[in-house]
């Protein structure tokens, strides 16, 4: 059952990154039927950790289909049931809390709340201390993003350049750089930076 629902999750996943926001939605959907039709076996922290999984991919999908009320409830669970799994002892869990949070920051500066975004980037890149954290290249690829937000902008391009030397192709790490790349774009970063009193 866990196998199967991790398959859903990542199928999701691939759709949303290929702008298929409605098979995705039909995928996770079919994945929470899964998890309501029976509780999972194992562990408490197993259980989180699908819980926090679906409610992410749910919040990408409510953002990419432009409703951000429900985006911003989703994703606030999400980091919630991620921090519980890493409560629980699943310290493997860190950097899908540090993804929840991160999203959540993306999601709150793109409603204009940018004291709130940042506060959520800082709790991303405190889920991700230690190197146990981001030793897999799908961490790296998050702690440069994450890096970037909170203004470390040459560790942040270290992290990237690295990550493309390796052939790292994910699909949203490239869209991310190439939607920063654009000049608007790095101005309204570099202001949420500027208006941000903690950096």
């Amino acid at each position: 059952r866990r196998l199967y629902m991790q398959a859903l999750h990542e199928r999701a996943r691939l759709a949303l990154w290929a702008g298929e926001p409605v098979r995705a939605k039909l995928l996770a959907d079919q994945a929470r039927r899964v998890l309501a039709g029976k509780d999972l076996q194992g562990a408490d922290d197993d259980r989180h950790v699908t819980r926090a999984e679906l409610q992410l991919i749910s919040a990408q999908i409510a953002q990419a289909s432009g409703a951000l009320e429900a985006a911003r409830a989703d994703i606030a669970s999400a980091a919630g049931s991620a921090d519980l799994a890493v409560e629980s002892g699943r310290a493997s869990a860190r950097p899908l809390a540090a993804e929840a949070y991160f999203i959540q920051g993306e999601l709150l500066a793109s409603m204009g709340q940018r004291e709130e975004a940042m506060r959520a980037y800082r709790e991303a890149a405190r889920r991700l201390d230690g190197a146990e954290a981001v030793s897999s290249r799908a961490g790296q690829d998050l702690l440069a993003r994450i890096r970037w937000r909170l203004g470390e902008r040459d560790s942040a391009h270290d992290l990237k350049n690295a990550l493309i030397d390796s052939d790292y192709q994910r699909p949203d790490f490239l869209a991310f750089w190439e939607r920063e790349s654009q000049p608007a774009t790095a101005g309204r970063a570099s202001n949420m930076e500027r208006d941000d009193g903690e950096l």
